[in-house]
């Protein structure tokens, strides 16, 4: 007779938490996810004693905590990929954005005023390769053919791959 009242106890808990979590969780859209798991808990809190007498309860059990297992270790492969996809565009960006802060420096130190830099990399197989370098200068008095050169030997990209514009006119490389 304990054991009647052991898993008449379980079956009133288990109503009484899900008709909780179901007043708790905001939204139709969840509840209706919330009402098939909680169903799926309790047909198994009400089949528990049919299925220790059939002696069913342990496969069941395993089965259901390496079918847990398995979702973990999906769910943790799909993070691992989406936080690696993460960090390569974090450190491409980082790496465009010095590349841009250094070939402005360049510039300013050949006597030019740039306002803007826009460097373009591509990514090859895990390489970010510099593809090209568009420079805008405020005026004309200074040597775009000395920073295009600089600018293709310090970084190994050719010169036709570098454009400074300035004012209207455009000096390609």
């Amino acid at each position: 007779m304990t054991v009647f009242y052991g898993w008449l106890k379980n079956i009133i808990c288990c109503i009484c938490l899900m008709e909780l979590l179901c007043h708790i969780v905001p939204g139709e859209s969840y509840r209706k996810y919330l009402k098939f798991f909680c169903g799926l808990v309790f047909l198994l809190t009400v089949m528990e004693p049919v299925l220790s007498v059939t002696k069913l309860q342990k496969p069941l059990e395993e089965t259901l905590r390496e079918f847990s297992i398995r979702e973990q270790v999906q769910s943790m492969e799909e993070a691992k990929q989406s936080l690696e996809g993460l960090q390569s565009r974090s450190i491409e960006e980082a790496y465009v954005g010095e590349l841009e802060r250094q070939m402005t420096e360049l510039a300013k130190s050949c006597g030019a005023k740039p306002l803007w830099t826009k460097v373009t990399v591509e990514d090859s197989q895990g390489d970010i390769r510099l593809k090209n370098v568009i420079m805008r200068v405020q005026g004309e008095a200074f040597a775009k053919e000395t920073i295009i050169q600089q600018i293709s030997t310090l970084y190994g990209v050719k010169q036709e791959q570098v454009l400074i514009t300035s004012d209207g006119a455009v000096k390609n490389g």
